[in-house]
């Protein structure tokens, strides 16, 4: 009897171990289960951040300008070089204006380039100078404009279009007809204006804009002469200065005319009023 107490004793304590081992292997693997789906969540977490991030920065939109002032070797080589290049680089010149002075010609070109190509345009523009007097690269983010803009139009147009709506559905009266429209006609002014904005913000950030003022020195050179006209010419415009010289001073005298009268009648009264004296 003593025998089979003990015995069940220990069969007691061996299944109590056993029962604690299988949980806590279980508690280990269930712990462990968490863990790795917690750090694929937080891999994924990162991935999709990672991607939200590169697709703001895809979506970005900045102005980007510059202007730079250097000096060539030939300006008309260089013009015709930077010409090419902006063709090949897929922008456009959209102004040019050639100049000179005394001590050197000069191009003032204005290109339009598209954004993806700015640094390499102006890389390759840099190779040309002999000597660069200043560079200025400026860059404006209008991402939140942008985006400002395109929520609010997208707004507009949905109430537009509920009026729109309304106006073909709902609308009885005159007044209600007329109200509906002249919603409607606001609303598609500023829809108007706001994709105006737009299109010019999306302009500006397609395509930067660069103004280069290259030049070429040259030896001093005096200013030329005027065109001197001949003896015959001077002496025909002297001929009729002097004839309009004339007139001048006709026209002149008859217009003090009341002077005259007034000198001829002291002259007749001061000549009788020395012969009676002298009588």
């Amino acid at each position: 009897m003593r025998n089979t107490t003990l015995f069940l004793f220990l069969a007691l304590g061996f299944f109590a171990t056993s029962c604690a081992s299988d949980s806590g292997a279980q508690a280990k693997e269930s712990a462990q289960a968490d863990m790795q789906t917690a750090e694929y969540d937080y891999q994924e977490q990162k991935q999709a951040q990672a991607k939200t991030d590169d697709l703001v920065i895809q979506e970005r939109k900045i102005i980007r300008t510059a202007s730079m002032r250097f000096q060539v070797d030939d300006l008309k080589s260089s013009s015709k070089r930077i010409e090419a290049m902006t063709k090949e680089l897929g922008g456009f010149i959209a102004n040019s204006q050639q100049r000179s002075s005394n001590y050197s010609i000069q191009n003032d070109i204005n290109v339009r380039i598209p954004s993806e190509r700015f640094d390499e345009f102006l890389a390759r523009v840099e190779q040309e100078a002999l000597y660069i007097n200043h560079k200025n690269v400026n860059a404006n983010d209008v991402t939140e404009e942008y985006v400002d803009i395109t929520t609010r139009l997208k707004t507009k147009k949905e109430v537009r279009d509920r009026y729109i709506e309304i106006l073909r559905d709902k609308a009885v009266t005159v007044e209600e007809v007329l109200n509906a429209e002249e919603k409607i006609r606001i609303l598609q002014e500023e829809i108007e204006a706001a994709e105006g904005r737009l299109k010019y913000l999306s302009d500006r950030t397609n395509l930067s804009t660069i103004d280069l003022n290259l030049y070429q020195k040259v030896p001093y050179a005096s200013a030329p002469k005027l065109y001197e006209r001949g003896y015959f010419s001077r002496l025909t415009e002297g001929f009729w200065n002097g004839w309009e010289m004339i007139q001048s001073i006709s026209i002149g005298i008859v217009t003090i005319w009341p002077i005259w009268c007034l000198l001829i009648a002291f002259f007749f009264v001061r000549r009788r009023f020395f012969s009676k004296k002298s009588e």
